[in-house]
């Protein structure tokens, strides 16, 4: 099984202070308190300035997002599938940071869907400021269907999402307990918005035909039963990611 690294092709400390003048008062000893997450956002925020040239903003307590990490699950998919032409990111979240991810790896069509208020309007100055060609979508509850209209329902190529819930067998966990990286209730959520998001979400998207499902997964156990739901109507693969001391798993249909 290849396993791929999200430190491979990203900033180092040092080069993301050079451009980013504003993390240069979170770093100490060359290195930075990943538990401070006024630091963490900023590093991230630098890090994808310095990769594509974006800049975005982060409403106080939404989740920071891991550049290195999503740069490596979009960039994987894009090298894996360069036919495809139209990508759909579920539930982008604040930054809206897979759909301008996408936009910079060469999807040519970019659709984008999020629930929450807070995070959708961030989303869409986020795309705004960075005159990124994205459409985003809000979603009453849905997850593709009747959230993208019908009628571009069948030119979607790829699906991607990194849902950040934590599982139902640890209830009720919160951003109080995420260290740096934070995270709303919604966004960091226990219980049936845990591994049940990402089952529905592959079974609508096998239901809609889509040609190349996939999720970032956060445990190996997850991953093994996302591949396992994929398979009834596809070929899937896990491919691991090293993202620091830890392991992320994207699963993939085609």
């Amino acid at each position: 099984m290849v396993e791929l690294d999200s430190s491979i092709g990203c900033i180092t400390i040092a080069d993301a202070s050079a451009i980013w003048p504003e993390l240069s008062q979170f770093i100490q000893n060359g290195k930075i308190d990943l538990g401070n997450p006024c630091a963490l956002r900023e590093y991230n925020r630098a890090i994808l300035f310095g990769l594509t040239g974006f800049v975005i903003n982060l409403p106080n307590g939404y989740l920071v997002p891991a550049i290195c990490l999503r740069n490596t699950y979009v960039k994987f998919l894009r090298e894996t599938f360069p036919q495809a032409k139209t990508v759909v990111d579920i539930g982008t979240g604040s930054s809206a940071i897979l759909a301008l991810l996408a936009t910079h790896h060469g999807f040519q069509k970019v659709l984008a869907t999020e629930l929450d208020d807070l995070s959708f309007e961030s989303a869409k100055q986020n795309i705004m400021n960075n005159e990124a060609n994205v459409k985003l979508y809000k979603s009453s509850g849905g997850l593709i269907k009747g959230v993208i209209p019908e009628e571009i329902l069948s030119s979607i190529d790829i699906s991607i999402t990194y849902p950040p819930f934590y599982p139902s067998d640890q209830p009720g966990r919160t951003s109080k307990k995420m260290k740096g990286f934070k995270g709303s209730d919604l966004e960091l959520f226990g219980g049936t918005h845990g591994f049940e998001f990402t089952q529905m979400y592959l079974v609508e998207a096998m239901d809609l035909q889509i040609p190349y499902p996939s999720v970032l997964l956060h445990k190996k156990s997850y991953a093994e039963a996302a591949m396992e739901i994929l398979s009834t109507s596809y070929n899937s693969k896990i491919v691991p990611i090293k993202a620091g001391t830890r392991m992320r798993y994207i699963v993939y249909g085609y």
